[in-house]
């Protein structure tokens, strides 16, 4: 007597990403089975990064319409403080001597930009609110240097190296503030 063998299905669960991974282990919020590159270890358990990290990073709930509001919005107030760092600067250095913007200005900027890409991106941390918050901290004291440096040349002819090296310093000084809060508060994933 021969025996037949009866074609076996495989009832072990696979990764919900890889589907080619065998996992029997799964999320513990929403019960999608995870594989080890997947699983996150949150503070209560086994989670999938969809659960772990519910405004994902890659914007997938961050909808067309946030983002132009939110890119609006932070344009907006970065030419605001564009054109402030430009006042503050050619008054600093009509009665100061010093044409660059001003640090405290750069880090105000970068904080409330910041916080208006946060805000307005419905507080999503994914690559579109990063990219924007790195380039507006990054243009907004670029640009008032820039300026300033149009208005000083202008005004007292071309520098000298050395009070050139100086001012690339207190622009690089500026830009580093502005970006890194810029970023920051961009990128924050939970309240102020």
């Amino acid at each position: 007597m021969t025996e037949q063998t009866q074609p076996t299905t495989s009832t072990t669960p696979a990764c919900y990403r890889h589907p080619d991974r065998e996992t029997w282990v799964s999320c513990g919020r929403c019960g999608k089975p995870v594989c080890p590159d997947c699983m996150v270890h949150g503070p209560v358990g086994i989670r999938c990064r969809d659960c772990l990290y519910p405004q994902g990073e890659g914007g997938h709930l961050l909808t067309p319409e946030r983002v132009a509001s939110a890119k609006r919005l932070s344009l907006g107030l970065a030419i605001g403080w564009l054109v402030l760092m430009v006042a503050v600067g050619i008054f600093s250095g009509i009665n100061l001597g010093v044409w660059t913007p001003n640090l405290a200005l750069a880090a105000l900027a970068g904080i409330t930009v910041g916080l208006a890409i946060w805000h307005r991106s419905g507080r999503a941390w994914n690559p579109v609110t990063r990219a924007w918050a790195l380039w507006l901290g990054l243009l907004m004291p670029v640009g008032a240097a820039a300026i300033l440096m149009l208005v000083l040349i202008v005004a007292a002819g071309l520098p000298s190296w050395f009070a050139l090296l100086v001012y690339l310093a207190r622009i690089g000084m500026a830009v580093a503030v502005s970006v890194l809060l810029c970023w920051l508060v961009a990128t924050q994933r939970s309240g102020l």
